[in-house]
């Protein structure tokens, strides 16, 4: 018998509560932005009120969504400690504040930041990871047990490669289908040359979203529930695909990224490659350079990960063997 009891009747819908939960709170935004963008694709006209007051303040409930359910998780983690309590809140609401402040007067051009809203969301999402029982080694290292270097930096590798070519097919999609005209960059209001910290600061929140939230915690959050591979896997895929449909055909590039995402985040074991794989992706200068940062960076953070985590009894759910202290010990006779 393993220290984690078996899931209840009630536990597959808890965790698809709290996973659609993250997903709406962090990616609902997205989601009915990229709804609205696409729809333009098809000939529809959203009236101005969808576009703008409804977009913003979806935006900002989202926040302050996010924001109470994270004052909740932190009450509930300490009840007997009302002085941690009272600056966890402040911090909360600090968060909450700048999230609003960035999204109503954003400071770079017009366009916000989306930062205070990245740790909000990834703060979040650790609470709720450890509400569920889920240790942040757990977390980090689904599978349980240390990766071995040479698979894990070479799934990087190929990982990053199919991420790029990935990239080259939405472009070839490109008048096949509808389409939305310009660029990426363009039709998130970042314009043909952002600013490189606003860029940066960009590729922090997509990372957070499509990673931390979208991939690694939904797919904790239903493995712990013992739900089979193709939903979560389905789960993931569709929230990526849904929140790039702005992009019209070429969003439909995102499958074959989602499933990568997937395959990396599970075969790599862990949540640094796959942010750092993110990243790189988006920061490319070129190919070569990327995909060799990436095999150094995989290949050294593995080989530490094999050689400073110890591998549990049971490595097939990330949980030790608890001993049942009604067993007898046998002793030898000599």
């Amino acid at each position: 018998m393993n220290g984690r009891p078996l899931p209840g009747r009630h536990e597959p819908r808890r965790a698809y509560r709290d996973a659609l939960g993250l997903i709406a709170v962090a990616a609902g935004p997205t989601l009915y932005r990229s709804t609205l963008v696409f729809s333009t694709t098809l000939g529809a006209t959203p009236p101005p009120v969808m576009t703008g007051f409804l977009s913003h303040a979806i935006t900002l409930l989202a926040g302050v969504a996010g924001g109470w359910w994270l004052s909740q998780r932190v009450e509930a983690r300490l009840a007997r400690d009302t002085r941690r309590q009272a600056r966890l809140h402040t911090l909360v609401l600090t968060l909450v504040l700048a999230h609003t402040v960035d999204s109503v007067v954003p400071a770079h051009g017009g366009v916000s930041t989306r930062l205070p809203a990245a740790i909000l969301m990834a703060w979040l999402t650790w609470e709720i990871i450890r509400a569920r029982g889920i240790s942040a080694d757990a977390f980090e290292t689904p599978l349980g047990h240390s990766p071995r270097w040479a698979p894990a930096w070479l799934a990087a590798a190929l990982a990053l490669a199919a991420f790029v070519a990935t990239g080259r097919l939405a472009t070839g999609l490109d008048g096949y289908g509808p389409t939305t005209p310009g660029s990426q960059l363009v039709l998130l209001g970042l314009g043909d040359t952002p600013h490189p910290l606003l860029l940066t600061a960009r590729i922090v929140w997509t990372s957070v979203v499509e990673e931390l939230v979208v991939t690694a915690a939904v797919i904790t959050l239903l493995r712990q529930a013992r739900r089979p591979v193709w939903e979560w896997t389905l789960l993931v895929v569709a929230v990526r695909v849904l929140g790039h449909g702005y992009l019209g055909t070429p969003a439909l590039a995102q499958i074959v990224i989602g499933l990568v995402a997937v395959l990396l985040y599970v075969r790599c074991r862990g949540l640094v490659p796959l942010i750092a794989i993110h990243i790189l992706y988006d920061l490319e200068p070129s190919v070569p350079v990327a995909a060799i940062a990436a095999i150094l960076a995989l290949a050294i953070h593995a080989v530490y990960r094999a050689a400073t985590t110890p591998a549990p009894d049971d490595p097939g759910d990330g949980t030790t063997a608890t001993p049942d202290p009604t067993a007898k010990t046998h002793r030898s006779l000599r």
